[in-house]
């Protein structure tokens, strides 16, 4: 965890990656950060700095730590070869395809643990915030102000239509009042 990797000579190196974490406005989640481990088939040298570590942990010394690391290489080595599949547990699987490649795939245990978030947006209509309308910066107050006033506008701008409506009912009333008592005749 310290050096983010761990390399398995013959096999190759495991490292830890971080994905920032992120808003997803189409989902309506905010994504955690997440921690991926990686595999990478490569040749790879003895880390010295985890034989040290290695040799503290078990309590014994270092030659035997590279012994016994060694030897555990070899047996990760072999049973890839013959069974094609391997499992670590909590951490994945590495494959073996026809080429003799290797490839990983990681547990997703770690996902369940940091599942995504709704996203809801608090909105405190008494707090003036900043706001992106198109590519404009305003605030909260400036908007509610432009909108009052396209409201207003939009009200003094329809009356007429009112009027239109009513002047058609009260001449309709009209028409069929002088119909019904008879002066017109239609």
């Amino acid at each position: 965890m310290l050096h983010e990797q761990v390399c398995i000579p013959g096999v190759g190196r495991f490292f830890k990656e971080r994905t920032a974490a992120r808003q997803d406005f189409i989902n309506k989640v905010y994504q955690p950060p997440v921690f991926t481990i990686s595999f990478r088939e490569e040749p790879v040298k003895a880390d010295k700095q985890f034989y040290d570590f290695l040799s503290k942990e078990r309590g014994i010394n270092e030659v035997e730590a590279i012994r016994s690391f060694q030897d555990f290489s070899y047996r990760f080595q072999q049973h890839v070869k013959k069974f094609s599949i391997t499992e670590l547990p909590g951490i994945g699987v590495i494959r073996k395809n026809e080429e003799g490649r290797l490839s990983f795939q990681q547990d997703e245990l770690l996902r369940k643990y940091f599942p995504p978030v709704p996203l809801e947006p608090t909105v405190r209509p008494s707090e003036e915030h900043a706001l992106l309308v198109g590519n404009t910066h305003t605030s909260s107050t400036e908007m509610q102000a432009k909108l009052e006033a396209a409201e207003e506008t939009k009200a003094k701008g329809m009356w007429w239509i009112w009027a239109l409506i009513i002047g058609v009912i009260a001449i309709a009333a009209i028409a069929y009042y002088f119909y019904i008592n008879g002066n017109i005749r239609l």
